[in-house]
């Protein structure tokens, strides 16, 4: 008897609802962790603002203190505490090494993959969750954010936590607690990043609905969840900053004060913007389109992050034309499923809501970053999972309207291989140029041969150095020319302090007292990775005999040196 039943228990414990989406979501999760998990080594390489979360993040564990350190003193990071928090307990659990930060990405982009395809499940069934995860999963810009120390990822899984909340109150027995843990959310996505204040508008608008009793409890819920963020950021930004209202950045840019070249203006929209066009290579600047093009663009690819609607020299590997016509595909996958959130405005609550959500944060997003100076795709990474559902609606409600098993097959088969597809072109392209792949191991090896009160003079980011070479140790930096310094405006001062011991290029003689003190002293530079000429080494040979330590071989070019020692002026000088 017992035998005769093992077989039904079995199958109805294969078919409750709760084991197969168990059973989904690990393979789901299996498939992300192939797809995203780096060494720590890899994510201690520190790219873009990586080291102004992770280091401070360190700090706070080892010192008590949210500081960066260069030459001897602490600094503010430019950006909100919220990155660093978020990283404080992996550090605690896995170690202090700056690449185990990676973990708590990886735990945000898993957590993310599962809330899009439980908010596709409510969408379009368990096929329009499923589709919605994997678009996700071969997202390159999801991907490649995926394995780097950066807010992005971190950002938009609270953004859609906010979302699947806001969807799931009709289902709960206390909708205020709801409201109160959606607003803990965008809370701390606020102190993550300061933009993401805008997801309030989403928010109160999916709420605004029923009684104004109704909605004037729900909005204050949602309030009291956000508040305490608020308020601690403006407390640590009077404190650290002199006002509630300035942050990091004013100390160090000049773009809160600059009248020629401000933050924010409606120039941006149709003309490249300044930072850009003056930072980058004068052979470049024709790349650079005004913000309303290059987001258009980003739109339409589903803010891949590949630039592949962009000028040629963005992407010149093998295959441009068919990824655009792919990408292109995609994003027509996802205007389906926006379309077919229309009819179903008033008998689908769920779709109702999710096209006022997607609807919201579009506008709010780009109508901010239209008139911001600096354009980057990563800023629209919060929408991403908003099209991956659409993708995901798309294919399922071409899947209802058409009966037919060939079609039905065809259905699937596309829309699979399309996934695969954007998978092979993940792993063929990597990780663009620029996002300093060398610095790690550069920086641990150099550290390796120099002794505990060695000096060095870099131009490589001296933040960085003082985490891989100074930390811990009697080692002095020196930077190699003046923008490889450390230089702040203080207390909303027009003009910079600087904090660096001074400039190698500028004093020599001053190498020449280290040296005569009985120092070592070495020069490590970054310019076989930058592409840049090697002016600055050839400027330093013209005053110290140098001995190169270690060359490097970039893109299968002649070996280059980047590390060395400095012995002694000559004779003649």
């Amino acid at each position: 008897m017992n035998a005769a039943t093992q077989p039904s228990t079995l199958k109805r414990n294969i078919t409750n609802p709760l084991v197969v989406d168990a059973l989904i979501l690990v393979g789901l999760g299996l498939l992300a962790m192939a797809a995203f998990y780096v060494t720590p080594e890899f994510a201690a390489n520190l790219p873009q603002d990586g080291v102004d979360f992770a280091v401070p993040a360190v700090n706070l564990l080892e010192r008590g203190q949210y500081v960066l350190t260069a030459f001897g003193h602490s600094f503010p990071p430019q950006h909100p505490f919220g990155m660093s928090l978020l990283l404080v307990p992996v550090y605690a659990l896995c170690g202090h090494a700056l690449g185990n930060g990676i973990y708590a990405i990886l735990l945000c982009a898993l957590g993310t993959i599962a809330l899009t395809y439980f908010i596709g499940v409510k969408l379009g069934g368990r096929s329009c969750g499923i589709f919605a995860a994997l678009f996700l999963i071969t997202n390159y810009g999801f991907w490649q954010y995926s394995q780097k120390i950066m807010s992005e990822v971190p950002s938009t899984f609270f953004a859609t936590a906010a979302l699947a909340l806001s969807l799931s109150i009709r289902d709960r027995k206390r909708p205020a607690l709801t409201c109160f843990a959606g607003g803990v959310a965008i809370g701390f996505m606020v102190a993550i990043r300061y933009d993401s204040i805008m997801m309030m508008a989403p928010a109160l608008l999916m709420l605004w609905e029923g009684p104004w009793t109704d909605r004037l409890r729900r909005a204050a819920f949602i309030v009291l969840g956000l508040a305490p963020w608020i308020i601690s950021l403006a407390i640590y930004h009077e404190i650290r900053f002199g006002s509630p209202l300035r942050t990091g950045y004013s100390l160090y840019t000049t773009g809160y004060k600059d009248s020629a070249h401000p933050m924010f203006s409606t120039r941006y929209i149709t003309t490249s913007s300044f930072l850009r066009t003056r930072e980058i290579e004068a052979r470049f600047t024709g790349m650079v389109e005004g913000n309303g093009f290059f987001y258009a663009k980003s739109l339409l690819t589903e803010t891949d992050t590949t630039r592949v609607l962009g000028h040629p020299l963005y992407w010149q590997l093998p295959g441009r034309t068919i990824y655009q016509a792919l990408a292109l595909f995609r994003t027509a996958l996802g205007i389906v499923g926006f379309l077919a959130c229309l009819p179903a405005w008033r008998p689908n609550y769920f779709r109702q809501r999710f096209l006022l959500w997607s609807v919201t944060s579009l506008l709010v997003t780009v109508s901010l970053y239209w008139v911001y100076f600096w354009q980057e795709e990563r800023f629209l990474m919060r929408l991403v999972p908003l099209f991956c559902l659409a993708n995901g609606i798309g294919i399922s409600e071409l899947f209802a309207r058409w009966n037919a098993r060939a079609v039905r097959a065809a259905l699937i088969v596309i829309p699979s291989a399309l996934i695969a597809v954007f998978a092979f072109y993940n792993w063929q392209m990597g990780f663009p140029n620029g996002n300093d792949l060398h610095l790690y191991e550069t920086l641990t090896q150099a550290a390796r041969q120099m002794e505990s009160n060695a000096v060095v003079v870099t131009n490589f980011d001296p933040f960085r150095i003082d985490a891989y070479l100074i930390h811990h140790t009697e080692r002095l930096a020196v930077p190699l020319v003046p923008d490889k310094g450390v230089s702040l405006f203080i207390s909303g001062t027009s003009t910079q302090t600087s904090f660096h011991p001074f400039v190698a290029l500028e004093h020599p003689e001053r190498l020449q007292e280290l040296l005569d003190s009985g120092r070592p002293v070495y020069w490590l530079i970054n310019n076989p990775w930058s592409g840049q000429p090697f002016s600055e080494f050839n400027a330093l040979q013209k005053s110290f005999r140098l001995r190169v330590l270690a060359t490097a071989s970039v893109n299968g070019g002649d070996d280059q040196p980047y590390f060395g020692r400095i012995h002694e002026l000559p004779k003649e000088h």
